[in-house]
């Protein structure tokens, strides 16, 4: 398919920003107008400028690059964008805590299986969820599948859970309950305070006594003396992975991802490509930055039996 005029992109990006003259913008409904092609490739480019937005942290991110493999690919195979979305509106969980209490007997429950971070700090569960634990962690994932999506969890750890509707995702620690509606969040918890911190979209908290909350992007809990105060956030350090790559090779940029994360695995073809990326990597967990790398090179790869398998690449 031929490439359309760089105009047309910019234009696009103007009226995601709002900067469209009233021109521009009937400009645009007549291109969108001219043919279906034209309607999905605006609907796809929305969608990435939107989860551009929602990563800020890849500061290099080109968006023009991006602008042409999408017009490149829209009649060869459909972008993972929509499914890229639920990652970026999905749970980003930090959870400090010191002491904890059982859950109703929890985790005293016979031949329950755990993961612990002092056996490996990264794991991947069945429905693609991303765990990052400390030493200290302790998550019970026994009766966890695709449909029942509930974690009980003690210690300190990262999780990062794909938005699903139909099967909505819980987490309990020993002083509330969160259900996950399409986040990003961090939780901190100690004996006197817990403190949830949400990211992107949105988390329902269930104190013990009964009562809820509904906790927007950049808002953050404060439970304190059975006291609740909600405040706005400035400035949060998520802790995540953090790297800038300066024209590295993609299977050097690969290797370093899979040093890091244990579960990640490369296929020995991809060894030998000479795509190369500059890029600056901040506040990300590894599917991530997967989806963002296959924006610009298209990769491959699947989830299987905890371990993620980078298949394949092109550029």
């Amino acid at each position: 398919m031929n490439k359309l005029k760089d105009s047309t992109y910019i234009l696009i990006d103007k009226f995601h920003s709002g900067q469209a003259s009233t021109e521009e913008v009937a400009m645009l409904h007549e291109w969108k107008g001219a043919s279906q092609v034209n309607v999905k490739l605006y609907d796809e480019l929305i969608q990435l400028l939107e989860l551009v937005q929602n990563l800020k942290d890849w500061k290099q991110f080109d968006k023009s690059n991006a602008w042409d493999k999408l017009q490149d690919r829209i009649e060869k195979k459909p972008l993972k964008i929509s499914w890229m979305l639920s990652i970026a509106a999905a749970i980003l969980l930090l959870v400090f805590a010191t002491t904890y209490t059982n859950f109703g007997g929890e985790w005293n429950a016979e031949n329950s299986e755990y993961l612990t971070g002092s056996q490996q700090s990264f794991s991947i569960l069945e429905d693609g969820t991303e765990l990052f634990l400390t030493n200290d962690s302790r998550i019970k994932i026994d009766g966890f599948s695709k449909s029942s999506r509930a974690l009980f969890t003690e210690g300190n750890y990262f999780v990062h859970v794909a938005h699903d509707k139909q099967h909505p995702f819980t987490i309990k620690t020993d002083k509330i309950s969160i259900e996950v509606l399409g986040t990003s969040f961090k939780v901190e918890e100690d004996e006197e305070a817990t403190k949830v911190k949400v990211r992107d979209g949105k988390v329902l908290i269930t104190n013990m006594d009964g009562s809820q909350y509904t906790l927007k992007a950049n808002e953050s809990f404060i439970l304190e003396n059975g006291h609740v105060n909600i405040s706005k956030l400035k400035n949060e350090n998520w802790g995540l992975y953090a790297r800038n790559f300066e024209d590295e090779s993609i299977s050097h940029v690969l290797n370093e991802l899979a040093k890091e994360f244990g579960h990640l695995k490369i296929d020995k073809a991809i060894q030998k490509s000479d795509c190369r990326i500059t890029t600056k990597i901040g506040q990300s967990t590894i599917i991530e930055i997967l989806e963002e790398i296959d924006l610009i090179f298209n990769i491959d790869y699947t989830i299987k039996d905890g371990t993620i398998v980078v298949n394949k690449i092109s550029c």
